[in-house]
């Protein structure tokens, strides 16, 4: 399953939990947009985004923004998420 932007976060998801709106903010971070970038896309309040956020912290095990962009990243451009 491919996110809208293109990324696919299937692995991810199931690996972590994640639920299709964690998926869709991860994946949006990945691709370098601001939480407020994301909630004007999405049609979110910028603290609904940012409680999504803590939960990918959470649930991913890491504790900052940056660490989950890491992440996202490295498991695409392996293809562990093909």
């Amino acid at each position: 399953m491919r996110d809208r932007d293109g990324v696919d976060l299937r692995t991810l998801a199931r690996k972590y939990g994640l639920t299709p709106a964690e998926r869709r903010v991860a994946a949006q971070l990945a691709l370098g947009l601001t939480v407020r970038e994301i909630a004007a896309s999405t049609g979110r309040r910028e603290s609904t985004v940012r409680w999504h956020v803590r939960n990918l912290h959470s649930k991913l095990g890491v504790h900052r923004q940056a660490d989950v962009v890491r992440l996202v990243l490295s498991a695409t451009n392996v293809g562990k998420l093909e």
